[in-house]
């Protein structure tokens, strides 16, 4: 596989128990990474093992919204304030945004050096409002565009601050890139299933109260919550309760003609 080839390399001066471990625990992430049932399963689950396989202090995944021509992820800070989204345009203005927009890599050695930035592009900037809510300090970043046949955006894969050395090496944009692109299958097959998958709640979808990645959202969260989704929705999403129950309330079976025997 590509991604244990690339693996190899950067593992070529490191013993046969160490490769051993690190191609292991590659192929177990790509396994979860295609039984995934839903985006919230990469965003939240994966997250951590993710962020271990590239020895980088933080991770973000995020999923495309071609609607908006914005990228979206998902992070929990505090279990209090339930799941906060974050949205990125897809435009020139930031690192992830850049990557997206052209599907190109993009290597930085640190986030705030404004001189860095300006060589890639003129307008690409750093945004530190999450660093200081968070008390987190960006340094290195390399972003990886998720694409699916090398040409179809799914989303990016974002590594921030690498636990040694100052700067991503080409081999880590390549184990990644490898990473990304089943990353972008699973994204791809997720997306696809929650279009055709009919549920009880598609009135909420047709009157407009939710998208169906919403409430494949929400079902997730109300695994995590161990809590009806009904309760998900009304909590976190705004449903409200007439429309809610009227989603819920059963439809009359269609009558069809009967057939002369």
């Amino acid at each position: 596989m590509a991604e244990q080839a690339t693996l190899q390399t950067r593992m070529s001066t490191s013993g046969s128990q160490e490769w051993s471990t690190a191609k292991g625990r590659t192929a177990t992430i790509i396994n979860r990474i295609h039984a995934a049932k839903n985006h919230d399963e990469l965003f939240f689950e994966l997250k951590g093992e993710l962020a271990t396989l590239f020895e980088v202090e933080q991770l973000t995944l995020y999923a495309v919204d071609r609607e908006k021509r914005e990228l979206y992820s998902k992070y929990l800070l505090d279990p209090l304030d339930g799941v906060q989204e974050i949205r990125v345009p897809i435009n020139d203005a930031s690192i992830s945004g850049y990557c997206a927009r052209y599907g190109k890599i993009v290597n930085i050695a640190d986030a705030y050096d404004a001189t860095e930035l300006a060589t890639i592009h003129p307008r690409l900037s750093f945004d530190p409002s999450w660093d200081k809510r968070s008390g987190f300090r960006s340094r290195q970043m390399l972003a990886v565009p998720i694409l699916v046949e090398r040409k179809y955006l799914m989303g990016v894969l974002l590594l921030i601050n690498k636990r040694g050395g100052d700067r991503f090496t080409v081999e880590e944009e390549g184990f990644a890139s490898d990473i990304a692109e089943t990353l972008g299958l699973a994204l791809r097959n997720q997306s696809q299933l929650v279009q055709r998958r009919p549920s009880k709640f598609d009135y909420l979808i047709e009157q407009q109260l939710l998208t169906r990645q919403d409430l494949s959202s929400a079902m997730a969260e109300a695994r995590r919550k161990r809590c009806e989704i009904e309760t998900v929705l009304l909590d976190t999403y705004r449903v409200p309760k007439a429309d809610l129950g009227q989603a819920l309330a059963p439809r009359p079976l269609l009558r069809l003609p009967l057939l002369a025997l």
